[in-house]
């Protein structure tokens, strides 16, 4: 089992993660690289897929994406096992899904990190049915900010996003996928 990460070391490491070679901060912090790198990636500090903040959304932005995550999305919780007897991992996601590219085109405009995907209804796909997408945001630091920023407007799913925050602030970066 890893060794916890004490506060001298995540901050050394959130101070050089952009300035040094990585395998210079673990050898550093006498760690291996894939420790470091995943402890990165887990708090949202990756160079190749950073976390996103969404502080520049206007209130008018947040308000309306809040409406939307109300009526047409959902948050979820998600918790699987591998084959093996490993622990839990977990996964905190924002979801939306709708018949309007141009929605969800305009929301992964706005909302970075995330990724559109067509939805399949396979076998039980009615005739008169619409395409539909789904755009999802599943990083962990990124759902955090989103979820921040969108809070006071929320009214629906406040509670669900509440427990979501909970979870990604109160769950080992271990237990992450």
């Amino acid at each position: 089992m890893p060794l916890p990460w004490t506060d001298a070391e995540v901050q050394f490491t959130r101070e050089n993660w952009k300035i040094l070679p990585k395998a210079e901060i673990a050898s550093r912090l006498g760690k291996t690289l894939y420790a470091v790198t995943t402890y990165a990636y887990r708090h949202g500090w990756s160079q190749h897929a950073p976390a996103s903040t969404y502080q520049h959304l206007t209130e008018a932005e947040k308000a309306y994406i809040a409406g939307i995550v109300d009526g047409e999305g959902h948050i979820e919780i998600g918790i699987g096992r591998g084959r093996t007897s490993k622990p839990a991992r977990y996964t905190v996601s924002v979801v939306i899904s709708n018949t309007d590219y141009g929605l969800l085109d305009w929301l992964q405009r706005r909302l970075p990190g995330s990724y559109i995907n067509e939805r399949v209804h396979g076998k039980n796909r009615k005739p008169h049915w619409k395409p539909a997408w789904t755009l999802r945001l599943h990083r962990r630091g990124s759902v955090l900010s989103l979820l921040t920023e969108l809070l006071p407007y929320l009214i629906v799913k406040r509670t669900r996003a509440l427990e979501a925050m909970t979870a990604i602030r109160g769950i080992r970066s271990q237990q992450w996928r």
